[in-house]
């Protein structure tokens, strides 16, 4: 950054760029510990291409030790919002526009009753951003989500159900963050270790020692883990998502739409749709649009949403998700180290959990009661 000295020293170094390390250096600059984040800008950045549904109610892929963080997420996610707005940071696309779960046939009706009883007993346990919950028919979802499947019998529907566009919170988090002392690095860094002690180099290929590191460099944390000597699994998720253009009518105020498949659809301002996505371990770091990926996601998205047929095809985005063997994230202190710390590792839930996760590294970094047991996030299970 022009006009930062090389030798300056700094407290805190967030090695990774995304969603994450920003919510992370922001975290930390709320507690007067400014952070420089170094962001390698690599193709590829999950951030970049997250569709943006926050709906954990609905998920019962959520692997229990991820569901307190789950919780917590629901409950964090307006606050930031709100301090966000306080702060002029920019348009986040947040928005509450309620959420249907769809039977997309008579086959899968009988399995909205689960799905009904999971989000009421998810919202009676605490869990925010469900509202009301209701059984709907499906000439009710369609007139919702006018390009549903004739053939969905039944949905439920949720008032709290919201979004976020993961580029713009993104940089909305950078921006409120720089405001209060943070600053910022493009280039490729290492880290090394001392003892138990981590020191950073910077891009330039000066080094600096500072009293927090924090690894926050989403599928790319394995090589970091590497440079230090530990293991840190973390691996490339692929996932194509594309965006679609409808112009019949305003699509901002559409539910978000899930079902028993692993794909979603939701609809944003100015009549762009999102539908995804892929789920793709064992790519690597290709960023690729594939023809395989392209037509999962255009087949499952037509087969609950056949309406979308004559939608111009605006973007197919590519995210490589830090992917966690046991579907937790690491979130604590880097084993065997004094001021080596982690944050990633959240899967296709880093837009949803991902900055409550930073908000929970820095009550640890920091010696505050987290509010929760933070165990089973430790990077020491996998050393």
């Amino acid at each position: 950054m022009p006009g930062m000295s090389e030798t300056q020293r700094f407290e805190a170094v967030i090695i990774g760029g995304g969603l994450v390390g920003w919510a992370a250096a922001y975290a930390l600059a709320k507690r007067s510990i400014p952070a420089l984040v170094i962001d390698a800008g690599d193709a590829g950045a999950a951030t970049m291409a997250g569709a943006g549904m926050i709906t954990p109610g609905t998920s019962p892929r959520l692997v229990p030790a991820a569901l307190p963080l789950a919780f917590g997420a629901t409950t964090h996610y307006p606050q930031l919002i709100a301090e966000l707005a306080e702060a002029d940071a920019g348009d986040t696309g947040y928005a509450t526009v309620g959420a249907i779960y769809v039977a997309r046939d008579e086959s899968e009706a009988p399995s909205l009753d689960a799905v009904q009883r999971l989000l009421i007993e998810r919202r009676d346990s605490g869990m925010s951003l469900i509202g009301e919950v209701e059984r709907i028919s499906g000439d009710r979802a369609r007139a919702l989500f006018p390009p549903l499947t004739p053939d969905a019998p039944a949905a439920v529907w949720f008032a709290g159900g919201t979004r976020v566009n993961g580029r713009s919170l993104r940089a909305a988090i950078r921006t409120a963050a720089l405001q209060i002392g943070c600053r910022e690095q493009i280039g490729r860094t290492s880290i090394t270790r001392s003892g138990n002690r981590l020191t950073v180099t910077m891009p330039s290929g000066a080094m600096i020692d500072p009293d927090i590191v924090v690894v926050s460099g989403g599928c790319w944390t394995s090589m970091l883990g590497e440079q230090i000597g530990l293991n840190l699994p973390i691996e490339p998720q692929k996932g194509q998502i594309l965006h679609l253009a409808w112009h019949d009518e305003s699509t901002a105020h559409w539910p978000l739409l899930e079902s028993a498949a692993t794909h979603y659809m939701l609809g944003f301002p100015e009549g762009r749709i999102v539908a995804g996505a892929t789920r793709e371990l064992g790519q690597g770091y290709d960023t690729r649009v594939t023809a395989a990926g392209l037509r999962e996601v255009l087949s499952e998205a037509l087969a609950i949403a056949p309406g979308i047929g004559g939608c111009e095809i605006i973007e197919t985005r590519v995210g490589l998700r830090p992917w966690s063997p046991d579907g937790v994230p690491a979130i604590g202190r880097l084993t065997g180290t004094d001021n080596g710390w982690i944050c990633t590792g959240h899967g296709p839930s880093g837009l949803t959990i991902g900055p409550y996760s930073a908000e929970l590294l820095a009550h640890l970094i920091t010696n505050e009661d987290p509010g929760l047991d933070p165990t089973p996030y430790s990077p020491e299970r996998w050393q």
